[in-house]
């Protein structure tokens, strides 16, 4: 478990193991953001409920949301999964809310472990499109 959120590195973590900043440069803010959302409510079991539980992170294609997360969950030694379109949609009836269900459930049995687990649904506007459209 993260000792604090400035470097969430656990001792349990090989040396080797780099810190965000060292992969991601700048988005200082958005590191610190997610590194709070990993590691507070492991720090403070009891207040979980009470704090922030996502994060929106939007930008152009190519601008490195996906690469920023990967970063701090490395760093932070949680567990991630990545939804996108192309491992959701599926032409098999049901096929889809599976893979959903299944994702969730694999969140779910880390967090009971005591280990962090970050869900990062990329390009959710595909996923999820207007309803107007």
């Amino acid at each position: 478990m993260c000792k604090d959120t400035e470097s969430c590195t656990s001792s349990s973590s090989s040396n080797n193991q780099r810190k965000a900043e060292e992969v991601i440069i700048g988005n200082a803010k958005a590191i610190q953001k997610l590194r709070e959302l990993i590691t507070l409510p492991l720090l403070f079991p009891h207040e979980a409920n009470k704090l922030q539980t996502g994060l929106l992170l939007c930008g152009p294609p190519g601008t490195g949301k996906r690469s920023l997360v990967r970063a701090v969950v490395e760093e932070c030694g949680a567990n991630l999964t990545i939804i996108s379109p192309d491992t959701v949609y599926s032409t098999n009836a049901g096929e889809s809310e599976r893979t959903l269900r299944e994702a969730f459930s694999e969140a779910s049995s880390h967090t009971a472990l005591g280990k962090s687990s970050v869900i990062f649904i990329d390009e959710i506007d595909t996923l999820c499109p207007p309803r107007n459209s």
